[in-house]
């Protein structure tokens, strides 16, 4: 890992090297880079971060988005999400470009920051990427939410529910873990219960819960106790 993020690693020199093949001057695009790094996805939000003006910025994500560097997605409007188009390019805005210094002159403190970030930078949010598409590949329907709530569990870690309504009007809650050693046992789900009946106090709403850990053996019986509920491990988003 000390090897890998050296300042003068494959890794911090491999996307300049790329974005020297694509622009004469690949400094000018950083910026809009390292905005969607940090969460920044919409045009006027990546503008303003960047300090560009939007028509300047749109033009210029275009270019990122012919040559490879960013994708756009609609979702189902006139406005696009702009992303980076892999994890790399987040990985390298986030300890390459703006942290050149401490490569080089405090490589370990470099390395404990890195390493404390990864999860929820990287890792945290590959996951919720794998929970989105595996609920889009179940429901053949737009995932668009309609609120999200965040929730405080009984050891201190968060969910957020992300609640919508199905074409039924049925409201569908799919509950995304903020910590990657949260594992949900019978304190948790009532928590994540009595959330939802306060979202739809009239109906069971379908509840879908996704976890990296194994679940505990009572919230495998009230999944199988009520059929309304669905709790999704990390071997099944692999499949």
């Amino acid at each position: 890992m000390r090897q890998l993020l050296a300042y003068d690693s494959a890794f911090s020199a491999y996307l300049p090297e790329r974005m020297r093949l694509s622009f004469r001057t690949p400094e000018s695009y950083y910026p809009l880079l390292c905005s969607m790094a940090f969460g920044r996805h919409r045009l006027s939000e990546i503008a303003k971060d960047a300090g560009f003006a939007n028509n300047k910025c749109g033009k210029y994500l275009d270019a990122l988005i012919e040559a490879g560097f960013v994708t756009a997605k609609h979702d189902g409007g006139t406005y696009a999400k702009y992303d980076l188009a892999n994890t790399y390019y987040t990985a390298w805005c986030r300890y390459a470009y703006l942290r050149k210094t401490e490569q080089i002159i405090r490589p370990e403190e470099h390395l404990q920051f890195v390493l404390a970030d990864l999860d929820k930078a990287i890792a945290l949010r590959s996951f919720h990427e794998a929970c989105l598409r595996f609920l889009g590949d179940r429901e053949k329907t737009s995932l668009k939410a309609h609120r999200t709530i965040p929730v405080e569990m009984p050891d201190g870690s968060r969910v957020v529910l992300y609640c919508r309504e199905d074409p039924l009007s049925r409201t569908k809650v799919a509950v995304f873990p903020q910590s990657l050693s949260i594992r949900f046992t019978k304190k948790e789900l009532q928590k994540i219960l009595s959330v939802v009946k306060k979202v739809d106090p009239f109906v069971d709403a379908e509840v879908t819960i996704f976890g990296l850990e194994r679940f505990s053996d009572w919230c495998v019986h009230e999944s199988a106790r009520r059929g309304y509920l669905h709790e999704v491990t990390m071997d099944w988003l692999r499949d």
